[in-house]
């Protein structure tokens, strides 16, 4: 079986964790390919492995964010949201739950984008694929897809990639097009169980305001809450 079909089975299906035959092809949170490619035969070793270093190039980090891991974050700051970042990173039953996202909160500075740049480095580095970025980020390459006229590909891979990250949440201009997009690809990722994590400096009230009912509701069900109670980190607070 090629990697196509396994595309095609996450395509309708919403993950990777079992293939077209419903065999677990991930095992204590990494990918079996990673683990044992005698299990792997007929080219897919090499099309996975070719799909994992697509998707490490397009996840986005940049290199202000591709140094950020749990190793180097300042626990003692806040050790609490540290260890329930670390422990969702790490949980071998993540892809399937339902309840399997993330909401980080917190003030400006708090390490959010720490924390959720720690989360991405680590699925990237056992190659579960991970798309990142500021919404506005987002939106920016959505657009820009649209202005050349072409398929909007990156639009496809945040409904479909394995685990998106939506970084700072809110800080973008608002309008109907925005918050269609949001609902397009939370509702995508809703209807298949598959992992969101989003970085906001909102409160809940303040972002099932900002979001409107429908798009905070489907959140709410897929999304566990941490809150980041640290000071500003680049203030030195």
């Amino acid at each position: 079986m090629m990697l196509e079909e396994y595309n095609g089975y996450y395509k309708v299906h919403g993950h990777y964790a079992k293939d077209a035959n419903g065999n677990t092809i991930i095992e204590n949170g990494i990918p079996k390919w990673v683990v044992d490619s005698k299990e792997w035969v007929d080219g897919i070793v090499t099309n996975l492995a070719n799909e994992a270093q697509r998707i490490k190039e397009r996840t986005n980090l940049g290199k202000r964010f591709m140094d950020r891991t749990f190793a180097n974050f300042d626990k003692r700051r806040d050790e609490t949201a540290y260890r329930q970042c670390l422990a969702y990173a790490n949980d071998p039953e993540l892809f399937s739950k339902k309840k399997n996202g993330l909401i980080i909160s917190g003030h400006v500075g708090s390490g959010k984008t720490h924390l959720s740049a720690s989360i991405a480095n680590d699925f990237a580095e056992k190659c579960i694929p991970v798309l990142f970025g500021t919404f506005i980020e987002h939106l920016e390459q959505i657009r820009s897809e649209f202005e050349s006229a072409g398929a909007n590909e990156y639009l496809q891979d945040m409904k479909t990639t394995m685990v998106l990250v939506i970084d700072d949440l809110g800080k973008e201009k608002p309008s109907d097009w925005t918050r269609q997009v949001l609902y397009e690809v939370v509702n995508y990722r809703y209807e298949h169980q598959l992992p969101i994590i989003i970085t906001s400096n909102f409160t809940d009230a303040e972002l099932a305001n900002y979001v409107g009912h429908p798009i905070f509701s489907r959140l709410n069900e897929m999304c566990s809450g941490v809150h980041t109670a640290g000071g500003d980190y680049r203030m030195g607070a």
